[in-house]
């Protein structure tokens, strides 16, 4: 436990401005009590049906459930909300948008600023956990009372069903619906469905779930400007800085966000908005919990930054119960890759342990297999070149055998065989060798080397494979764990086991890429019969690749006729 909270503290550390502390933009704990002072007046009754909830205090935006509008158009009551204090104003509303799922509605108030003056509750997009401190807030009614109550109640979550919900421990009743779930600073995490557990839960959910919902609100003025000033180059860092800070009287989580998923994706805009996303963008939407607000930036963040953000948004969508959890996962460590791929920095004990924690993190979130193998594989680098041999053992274990390779075609004596086909072609009897040298193929290098003693007569073999070296890197001096050293290509027949034609050697320095490989060669084989044709990768410490998966079957046309040439060389 305690290694997994240091990998994290490595893969999420925040943005440093030079110089300067770039932290400090999100709030601490608050008490049940200051909530209420704090937000209570934001929480507004529907008409004695439902609970909704401000959000936006300029623009007179609130939430609430897309079923408390439909109550009230069935109880045929206007479209009004009910302050719930003296004297219990009712404001006129409208519905900005209600999608048929999830069961949500934006609406606005007619009269926008009638609400200008009450502090809007914050949003968050992250996931309580059971040990969360919350604070649920609403208007339930019992009977036919006219009464206006607002009720509070501490809250835990008791459980997470698969749908995406939240199961909230509380008193709970009917009115409840729409009405706020604030963590311990005062953010509203989730919103009210149903209740359940006859009255003594909640279902809610996760306001993570409905960010397109929250960003169909148009960008503030305030970040508007905000917005011009970057793109003409006029903002300041420790402007912004004090700008992107929590206060009453700066934008809220809400006016950020959506003004970071509606910003000008123009060239000019990103290239001067670039040197403030590592102070003071991305920190601040991180301590602010509205780390989906970086996605709309996502084109000049830098690729490890990249993969930070996509990881911390696959863990949340897991433990929410979302789809997209293995995509992310899989988009983060690809990120990671390609950081590790193209940095000129030498590998180190603290970048293998990264990579390693990442690799291990998003696996558990069903990321796919081979971008884990890939991100693995380079921390196991890593590792060897930080000289730490027992993590880099650790990992060879769990990578197992190097990767196969693809086979694109075998030539025999001219006639090409494909992998998809059985027996579709054959070639006929082995030819006299034309070449007194063989020529090895790895992109557009060519390697000539003498193939010694030639025999009299021979098959002119030629392979054609592909090679994923993102996977498996060519052995450098040093390395002795699953790197490849050479490729085997291997002849079985029903006459006689696997036997090594011929091996090729590779040369350091192919890594991070995947290379078209040729080579050729003559071979006094027999070919008699059907006979599978396979190329493997051996790695420094003797394991292969399975044969199996990268084989292709070949015949010889006059079975007799390349014995009787076998046995004369």
């Amino acid at each position: 436990m305690i290694l997994r909270f240091l990998i994290l503290m490595m893969v999420f550390r925040v943005g440093t401005a030079a110089g300067q502390d770039c932290t400090g933009f999100g709030s601490g704990k608050i008490g049940h009590q200051e909530i209420l002072d704090r937000f209570g007046p934001a929480v507004v009754q529907v008409q004695n049906i439902g609970t909704a909830y401000l959000i936006d205090s300029n623009s007179g935006y609130l939430l609430t459930d897309g079923h408390v509008l439909d109550q009230l158009v069935e109880a045929d009551k206007p479209f009004e909300v009910v302050l719930g204090y003296a004297p219990y104003t009712h404001l006129e509303f409208k519905i900005v948008n209600r999608p048929k799922t999830p069961d949500i509605a934006l609406i606005q108030l007619i009269q926008t600023d009638a609400m200008k003056d009450v502090r809007a509750l914050d949003i968050a997009f992250e996931a309580p956990d059971a040990d969360d401190d919350l604070f649920a807030m609403g208007y339930p009614h019992f009977g036919q009372q006219a009464e206006v109550t607002l009720s509070y109640t501490a809250a835990k979550v008791s459980g997470k069903p698969k749908n995406g919900f939240i199961q909230v421990t509380h008193p709970e009743a009917l009115g409840d619906s729409g009405g706020p779930l604030v963590d311990a600073r005062g953010d509203v995490v989730a919103i009210c469905q149903e209740e359940i557990g006859a009255g003594q839960a909640g279902r809610y959910l996760p306001l993570a779930s409905v960010t397109n919902v929250i960003g169909s609100i148009p960008v503030s003025s305030r970040m508007t400007q905000i917005g011009q000033s970057v793109r003409e180059g006029k903002s300041d860092i420790k402007e912004l800085m004090q700008t992107f800070k929590r206060a009453a009287q700066n934008p809220t989580n809400v006016e950020i966000y959506v003004w970071a998923t509606h910003h000008p994706n123009s060239p000019e805009f990103l290239k001067n908005v670039a040197q403030f996303i590592g102070c003071p963008i991305m920190p601040a939407v991180k301590e602010r919990n509205i780390v989906d607000a970086l996605v709309g930036f996502m084109p000049v963040l830098q690729s490890e930054e990249q993969g930070r953000t996509q990881l911390e948004l696959a863990q949340r969508e897991f433990k929410l119960g979302g789809q997209d959890a293995p995509q992310l996962a899989t988009a983060s460590l690809k990120a990671f890759a390609k950081a590790a791929s193209t940095t000129s920095e030498e590998p180190s004990a603290q970048t293998a342990n990264t990579l390693a924690g990442v690799a291990e993190i998003a696996e558990s979130l069903g990321a796919e297999q081979d971008s884990v193998q890939v991100v693995t594989q380079k921390a196991l680098v890593a590792y060897e070149a930080a000289h730490d041999y027992s993590n880099a053992d650790k990992l060879a274990d769990k990578l197992g055998p190097p990767n196969a390779p693809s086979v694109v075609s075998v030539t025999i004596d001219g006639h090409t065989f494909l992998p998809e086909q059985n027996k579709t072609a054959s070639f006929d009897s082995p030819q006299t060798p034309n070449s007194e040298r063989d020529e090895l193929q790895l992109g557009n290098k060519t390697q000539v080397r003498p193939v010694g003693s030639k025999p009299k007569h021979a098959h002119e073999v030629k392979v054609v494979f592909d090679y994923d070296f993102t996977r498996t890197r060519v052995c450098e001096e040093g390395m002795k764990r699953r790197c490849v050293d050479h490729f085997n290509v291997l002849e079985t027949n029903s006459y006689s086991r696997s036997d090594v034609l011929f091996c090729i050697r590779m040369q350091p320095g192919f890594k991070n890429s995947i290379q078209h490989i040729t080579d050729s060669i003559n071979v006094p084989s027999k070919f008699s019969g059907k006979t599978e044709i396979a190329i493997v990768a051996v790695a420094a410490d003797g394991t292969e690749s399975n044969p199996k998966s990268s084989s292709v079957f070949v015949k010889c046309l006059h079975s007799w006729k390349c014995w009787v040439f076998f046995l004369a060389a």
